[in-house]
């Protein structure tokens, strides 16, 4: 067992909204046909239940969309320089081989650096799954490093690997701001001409539009948030996301429109790093689905469909492709990423995204987000 690291997942609702007291997470029920596992709580000494848990470490089938010119997200390609001269990233070896929802993201890993991470939601939110999610051939969403990836959702995440289930489940009737520092509100100018503006709000300037079309009001919210210093050698980082939804085709171009942030504090930036190529957040009027498997007026008449979607909750629904986001940090400086995503509107329908395959990368550039290789 290597010492000095721990990696620390804290399961606590979100300010204003009660922690499930049940007995954690969902277990995808019978009808699942690959593994899957989460976090549960922690009976202490005392018998109270602290909701932590620490762990030492030791350390072809045409969519919809395509006949609409293939996906619409950012064309541009994610530069990764880590065969230059002057770019030498640490080793990384994947190693989720284990329920530690790290070491799924593709963090902490024996003999790397140490990060903490928490999740904030109720419990059955957040589930670490082995295998592909969906029964599509090829797979649409194998893991995109290793064997496992997490799903977090704004209902319950196990539901997404059940065929033919409408997954709405309402956790929270209660409308919230949004957890700080996330902030929807634009910065003060353009954060990569100006490094005054950072820190003085959303520096992609992607967030506000939609929040306020949906209400200005998160409901279901579930984050998980990361803390780590750069490693030497590092100008960025990088991970891949698919997010899904029910919402989709019923609420589809209206106010019911939930949302996936991925907020970023760093010195280089602050605020969303994964939006479109339109500029806006990931979310269902603004993501441009890649896979939408139900006809909407907007821009998919009949016949509509989508059967990548095929083995998962969102069958009948909506999903974008693996996508990557890339985004700049600096070697040595520590920096904070909250993957976070809620419902808009109403805490009914929900949605979820897929998250695996995080790694630190020689690109600096500003944050991009593109279809994954």
């Amino acid at each position: 067992m290597r010492t000095g690291l721990t990696i620390a997942f804290v399961l606590v609702g979100c300010a204003s909204k009660p922690v499930d007291g049940g007995d954690g997470f969902a277990d995808g029920g019978d009808d699942t046909t690959s593994e899957s596992t989460a976090i549960a709580d922690v009976t202490g000494d005392d018998g109270s239940t602290s909701g932590a848990m620490t762990t030492p470490g030791v350390e072809p089938h045409e969519s919809s969309s395509d006949d609409e010119g293939g996906p619409k997200f950012d064309q541009g390609s994610i530069v990764d320089l880590g065969d230059a001269d002057d770019c030498e990233l640490p080793p990384h070896t994947a190693c989720d081989d284990d329920e530690d929802p790290g070491h799924a993201l593709g963090l902490d890993c024996a003999g790397e650096l140490d990060a903490t991470i928490t999740f904030a939601g109720q419990p059955a939110q957040l589930v670490v799954h082995a295998g592909d999610v969906g029964s599509h051939l090829p797979p649409t969403y194998p893991p995109r490093e290793g064997g496992r990836m997490l799903i977090l959702s704004t209902g319950e995440a196990a539901d997404v690997l059940i065929g033919g289930v409408l997954p709405a489940t309402t956790l929270s009737t209660l409308a919230m701001p949004l957890a700080a520092p996330l902030d929807p509100m634009p910065a003060v100018g353009d954060c990569t001409a100006d490094a005054a503006a950072i820190g003085t709000g959303d520096c992609s300037a992607t967030m506000d539009a939609q929040w306020t079309m949906g209400g200005a009001a998160a409901y279901d919210y579930a984050e998980i948030r990361i803390e780590v210093v750069v490693p030497a050698g590092a100008a960025g980082f990088a991970y891949d996301l698919a997010f899904l939804s029910a919402e989709y085709p019923i609420y589809y171009q209206e106010q019911y429109n939930d949302m996936f942030v991925a907020w970023l504090e760093s010195g280089d930036w602050t605020g969303n790093v994964s939006f479109d190529d339109g500029g806006q957040p990931i979310a269902l009027n603004a993501a441009f689905l890649d896979f939408k498997d139900a006809p909407n007026p907007y821009d998919c008449p009949a016949p509509c469909v989508a059967p990548e979607l095929v083995g998962t909750a969102m069958d009948g629904h909506g999903g974008t492709r693996w996508l990557t986001t890339a985004a700049p940090v600096t070697a040595g400086e520590s920096i904070t990423l909250v993957l976070a995503i809620f419902d808009m509107g109403d805490g009914w329908l929900d949605s979820a995204v897929l998250l695996d395959n995080f790694r630190w990368t020689c690109e600096g550039e500003a944050p991009i987000t593109e279809p994954a290789g």
